[in-house]
Parts: structure tokens; C-alpha cells; sequence
């Protein structure tokens, strides 16, 4: 094994034999800088008088040529027919081909026509061609095998857009092109067997697994510290509240309606400015809070003789807060769903009495 250094990323590897090193040159690590530097090369400018002389004088080929300038061959060839020069090598070489598009001449590799058929002169006939036509791979999957290929290779490789941003112009470019366009997604949901196989997907997840991200989403794991640092940032967050449209939004209409001015989520906060609770509608200046209860969710008795799990917990959780308001000296008006919907000027007088006995 002779160790070696990669011109163009730095990175050491190793050649098996001396053969190998004669002819990869031993410069490159990979094909991806190999052709990277093809690519930094194939930018420069060329000299088209030295080219004639190397290819007509000391009769080397077009390839031999590129090699010296570092660059493509086809290149080579372009300045070649572009001075005139009757090529003697690439046209042997080289087999001819007929557009199906456009109809122009052009010549291709053997190993093109064995594999993908080369009808096309350029990139441009080519999309032409497709044009309407479903890809290649529709349908198809790669074997287990060939995806364990692609993995490996593309393993250590550093993504292309790592560290670089699009400019301006190019995310207004693409802005303006999805413009009208809808989602791809849009109107579609997955099938039975789909979401099935989602489902047997996520069920191969190890306990272990599970734990650890169970253990990694508590908040009992993060530090005294790194809780006090979320806890104020999100008290200066401020979050799009939504009114219950059967329980909220008929009381506001109603002291709207009335010209009693009210405050919707407010945020109540207690000692070292934390936060107790965010209640539906409040008056400050009286220390009046509103709650508007789901029959459901908050567990009513007239509506619910028996309470499962969640609303046991969000019952105990209503009567802790209430008891926090109050001792901080609020005074806590509740109505349930069912008494907003059978009278809602009964419970906005009653608001009204509250607020009237607070003066």
C-alpha cells in the first residue's frame, strides 16, 4: 500500500500497487475530486495555436491533449473543428449518431450507445425527448444491494450546498417560478397500504430506542439552568390564541355587543414572574377572570357521569389554577358549554353583576 495525498481535498489515501499509481497518476482520492478538478481546469482559458501544433506537428491525440491542458477532450475537439482541423483519431473512434430531434450529426462513445441508446445531440434534445414520458425509474426500486452501494459511496462526501446560501436573485427566481403552482401533495393522502406500511416501519423501532427518546424529550433531563433560559424566552413569545368558537367567541360577541371592554388570554403571572395561567377573558382593572369551559374537556357532571383519565387530570388541574388566581386576589367566574349555548345574556349579566359589585 503507497500513501498518497489528494491534490484537490487534502484527504490521505492509499494505492494498492505501483501499477495503480501509474495509471490513476495517484492524484486523486475519488472520482468526485478527480472530476472537481476536471471541472476547475476545463475553466480556463486554452491556447488554440499550441493545441494545432501538439495535434498536426507532433501528431498526438485529441485525449493525450486534454490530459496535457487538463481539461475535457470534447473540448479539444470543439477548437479543433472550429480552425479547421480534419480530425484523424476521434472520428475512428467516435461512432456517428442522427438526433431524433433536431437531426444534426454528432458522435458518440461505444459504451453510450450500448447503454443509454445516445439519440440525442444535447441536453436540450434530450428533455425534449422526454418531454411527457414518465422517468426511467417509475415504478421501480433499487435492489437492497444497489442501495447499500449508493450508501457507502456517498459516505465522508461533504454535500455541495454545505456553508452556501442562494443569492437574492435566485430565491426571488424560484419564488416567482412556484407561483400559481400548487403543492404536490395538494388533495392527495396516503393509501390503506401505505399507511400500514409506515405503521410496521415505525414498529421495527427497538426499545432502547424508544427510551432513550422518551429520556431525551423530558424535561426532568435539562438543567436548572437550561430550564430558567426556555422558561423566559417563551414568556416573551406571543402565540396566535384561538377563540372556542362555541364557548369563547359568543361571550366576547355579547360584551362587545354591550360596550364592556375586556381583555381575551390574558397572561396571569405570580411570583418571580412566573406564569400561572392564561385565562379566556379578564378585566384587570376589576380582577375579574372569565373561563369558558368545553362540557368535554373540562369534564362537565351534568353531561358526563363517568370521566376518563384526561379529564380527571384537567379537573384537578382547573381547581389548582382557580385556587393560585384567587389567592393572588382574582376573583374566577366558570360557565360551562351547554349554559353558553341555552342563555348567553344570562352569563354576560351575571359578568356584569361581578363587575358591578367590584366597583
Amino acid at each position: 500500500m503507497i500513501e498518497r495525498t489528494c491534490v484537490v481535498c487534502g484527504k490521505i489515501f492509499y494505492e494498492k500497487s505501483m501499477s495503480r499509481l501509474k495509471e490513476s497518476g495517484g492524484k486523486y482520492c475519488s472520482g468526485v475530486c478527480y472530476h472537481r478538478k476536471q471541472r476547475m481546469h476545463y475553466k480556463k482559458d486554452l491556447e488554440p495555436k499550441k493545441i494545432i501544433h501538439m495535434y498536426v506537428e507532433e501528431r498526438l491525440s485529441s485525449v493525450r491533449i486534454a490530459k496535457e491542458f487538463g481539461c475535457d477532450y470534447k473540448r479539444i475537439v470543439k477548437i479543433l473543428k472550429d480552425n479547421g482541423i480534419h480530425l484523424r483519431d476521434i472520428v475512428k473512434k467516435l461512432i456517428e449518431r442522427r438526433c431524433v430531434v433536431c437531426g444534426k450529426i454528432f458522435y458518440v462513445q461505444p459504451y453510450r450507445v450500448r447503454n443509454r441508446g445516445a439519440n440525442c445531440c444535447s441536453p436540450e434534445c434530450f428533455h425534449t425527448s422526454r418531454r411527457g414520458k414518465p422517468t426511467p425509474m417509475k415504478g421501480r426500486r433499487h435492489s437492497t444491494e444497489t442501495r447499500m452501494k449508493i450508501s457507502k459511496s456517498k459516505k465522508g462526501q461533504i454535500p455541495w450546498m454545505l456553508g452556501r446560501h442562494h443569492t437574492p436573485e435566485t430565491i426571488k427566481r424560484v419564488s416567482e417560478a412556484k407561483k400559481g403552482k400548487p403543492a404536490w401533495n395538494k388533495g392527495k393522502h396516503h393509501s390503506p397500504e401505505s399507511i400500514q406500511k409506515i405503521k410496521e416501519a415505525k414498529s421495527h423501532i427497538s426499545d432502547e430506542t424508544r427510551r432513550r427518546i422518551s429520556e431525551s424529550k423530558k424535561i426532568e433531563s435539562q438543567t436548572p439552568e437550561v430550564r430558567e433560559r426556555l422558561r423566559n424566552q417563551r414568556l416573551k413569545q406571543k402565540f396566535p390564541f384561538k377563540d372556542a368558537k362555541t364557548t369563547e367567541v359568543p361571550i366576547q360577541n355579547e360584551l362587545t355587543h354591550r360596550g364592556i371592554p375586556f381583555t381575551p388570554h390574558l397572561l396571569i403571572m405570580g411570583k418571580n414572574n412566573r406564569l400561572v395561567r392564561a385565562v379566556d377573558i379578564a378585566f384587570p382593572k376589576h380582577k375579574l377572570v372569565v373561563e369558558c369551559d368545553g362540557d368535554y374537556w373540562h369534564g362537565n357532571p351534568l353531561k358526563h357521569k363517568t370521566f376518563n383519565k384526561w379529564q380527571i387530570k384537567r379537573i384537578e388541574m382547573d381547581k389548582q389554577q382557580d385556587e393560585r388566581i384567587r389567592e393572588m386576589g382574582w376573583q374566577v367566574l366558570r360557565f360551562w358549554e351547554s349554559d353558553i349555548k341555552k342563555d348567553v345574556k344570562g352569563c354576560v349579566d351575571k359578568i356584569e353583576e361581578a363587575l358591578k359589585a367590584k366597583r
